[in-house]
């Protein structure tokens, strides 16, 4: 998977979206900015460019455990991966250690929490 046409290609999907999918686009075109102007960032650094915020209710409405390693990530699975690579210098879900995954999925948590205060 190449990280950065990969990004591109969802950005072009989501282009004239609203609610959920403009919310993604905005997230993605940040991430892509970023990664254009440093690369990837330091690991697990940059939870205002997680996009696990943005697909986590769709994953469990759809059945999809995105916090499991190596499951099926179905139609959401670019998104989640590209999230697994830009927050782990490149590494796909499949190549993080049990324990990196572990930290990823729980940074992904927090992520999420950071979204929902009030």
């Amino acid at each position: 998977m190449h990280f950065e046409k990969e990004v591109v290609t969802l950005i072009e999907g989501y282009k004239n979206s609203s609610d959920i999918g403009s919310f993604r686009l905005s997230l993605l075109n940040k991430l892509l900015s970023y990664f254009r102007s440093n690369g990837y960032p330091e690991r697990l650094s940059k939870i205002e460019l997680s996009l696990i915020p943005s697909v986590f209710q769709e994953a469990n409405y759809d059945d999809i455990w995105w916090g499991g390693q190596f499951e099926n990530l179905g139609h959401l699975n670019n998104i989640l991966e590209l999230d697994c690579m830009f927050h782990n210098n490149g590494d796909k879900r499949k190549d993080l250690t049990e324990s990196q995954f572990k930290e990823y999925v729980e940074f992904s948590f927090a992520a999420i929490r950071s979204r929902t205060k009030n």
